[in-house]
């Protein structure tokens, strides 16, 4: 083995080594500033000439590349998903439930509660003022701006659920469309893995697209064979290295076809968490039960009202009929069609007599009684707008902790992963110097060679 040949062999496998290593260092200043790169090391062992017991023999036979690492930190990546799922579902949230605010526009002058103040005001003020033809159409008139606001709150209200439900399609599109994309780059992981090819980069792009998927949903991933990996996204295996099972989307007849979101030949999606948990929690929990308490409330106070109406007796002495229309399906706090546009028809007096408003007085009193659901219509309304305000605060800022953590656990994964410029720069300088020296040593033993071939032998010619 020994010999000057030999020594040009271990020359050429460091020229080899120290010029795959300055590869390795350019192509991570290359991607320096790409998203998701993970930056390359090379590492680098002795060859050995097992078994040989002579000291003339070599102690060695050069150097050679073992492997091109990616250098990642798997806790962190898991811990960065985690994260990232409980993130996305408080940002949903909190987008969501602005918008629930804007719709029902309080605190503010134009809002429900201000048109509800208004027309249990102009009560008052007709009954100090029963003869007062102006003072009746007032109240008609407040009555139905109160309708009307009513009817505009809830069918935005749908509106802002039937948007949920197209995101939720969206969604379920999205996490399949993912889940297909990551399944292929795993077909091409397993094949180059098992022909000895070079796979980093594919890993890279598939931990990019498991970071999105951990958005949507609570996502699980378990290391396999061959750089392969098991994907749980909520209760389901959603992909295998042998395979992909997706979300399929039906509609629900009994729920105004609302998506319902399921695994093909499994079970229903329990997300646990991300966008699409904060989507199907709120589109069939918190927008439904707010269009529920908007009934109760128009509703209730409605049956009320017109109870204590019909009590009394209008500006002709005859008795009260209904004030708000009590046939199902009319629109919310809409006016019954005798009282509609006849101001005499309100029942502001307690007896057939004439300058009498003690019933309006009384009417007006509902404000405060115990008529929707044990609590008084004004403190109904106080709950489910501030309801929802506190919990639109708490989606801000649980949001703004859970991006501090994104942030400070992203942080720790790019210290760990991001490509330092001058630190690939020294090592560029360190591999260089290496493969000088290398070609030194080929340089030295050509000259051995030369001086063995063409000058041994002919002193003294």
């Amino acid at each position: 083995m020994g010999g000057g040949f030999f020594g040009l062999e271990i020359a050429r496998r460091g020229l080899d080594a120290q010029r795959k290593a300055i590869e390795v260092a350019a192509h991570n200043l290359a991607n320096a500033t790409t998203p998701g790169y993970s930056r390359r090391t090379v590492t680098m062992s002795p060859i050995s000439l097992a078994g040989s017991t002579s000291v003339l023999e070599p102690v060695g036979a050069g150097v050679e590349i073992d492997a091109i690492r990616r250098v990642r930190d798997q806790f962190l990546d898991a811990q960065y998903r985690k994260e990232n799922t409980r993130l996305a579902e408080w940002e949903a949230r909190e987008g969501i439930l602005q918008k629930a605010e804007i719709i029902f526009g309080e605190p503010s002058e134009s809002g429900l509660r201000s048109a509800m103040d208004a027309f249990w005001s102009s009560l008052l003020e007709l009954a100090a003022n029963p003869e007062s033809e102006a003072h009746r159409a007032l109240v008609l008139e407040r009555a139905e701006a109160v309708g009307e606001i009513m009817g505009m709150v809830r069918g935005q209200l749908v509106e802002l659920r039937q948007d949920l439900d197209l995101e939720v399609r969206g969604q379920a599109s999205r996490l399949n469309g993912i889940g297909k994309k990551v399944n292929d780059l795993q077909q091409q992981i397993r094949i180059l893995s098992a022909a000895g090819g070079e796979v980093n980069d594919l890993l890279d792009l598939r931990d990019r697209l498991l970071d999105e998927l951990s958005s949507l949903a609570t996502v699980e991933v378990r290391q396999g064979p061959d750089d392969t990996v098991s994907v749980w996204v909520g209760n389901n295996m959603f992909l295998s290295p042998y395979g992909l099972k997706l979300l399929e989307v039906d509609s629900d007849p009994d729920d105004e076809g609302m998506a319902v979101l399921s695994w093909v030949d499994g079970p229903a999606l329990d997300a646990r968490g991300g966008r699409l948990a904060a989507l199907l929690d709120l589109r069939d929990a918190l927008i439904p039960a707010a269009i529920q308490d908007m009934e109760s409330l128009a509703r209730e106070t409605a049956a009320s009202f017109n109870g204590r109406h019909r009590s009394g007796y209008d500006q002709d002495g005859l008795p009260g009929g209904d004030f708000f229309d009590p046939a199902a399906g009319s629109p919310l706090f809409s006016l019954d069609p005798g009282v509609r546009g006849a101001g005499r028809r309100i029942a502001a007096a307690s007896a057939p007599a004439a300058g009498d408003g003690s019933n309006a007085v009384v009417l007006a009193e509902l404000r405060g009684a115990p008529v929707v659901g044990g609590v008084s219509p004004e403190e109904h309304l106080r709950k489910m707008v501030g309801g929802i305000g506190l919990q639109s605060q708490e989606a801000r800022e649980l949001s703004e902790t859970r991006r501090l953590l994104v942030r400070q656990i992203d942080g720790q994964r790019r210290s760990v992963s991001e490509v330092n410029i001058d630190e690939e720069m020294a090592l560029i300088i360190r591999y260089q110097r290496a493969y000088e020296a290398a070609a030194r040593v080929v340089t030295v033993i050509d000259e051995m060679l030369e001086t063995v071939i063409n000058r041994l032998g002919v002193a003294g010619r």
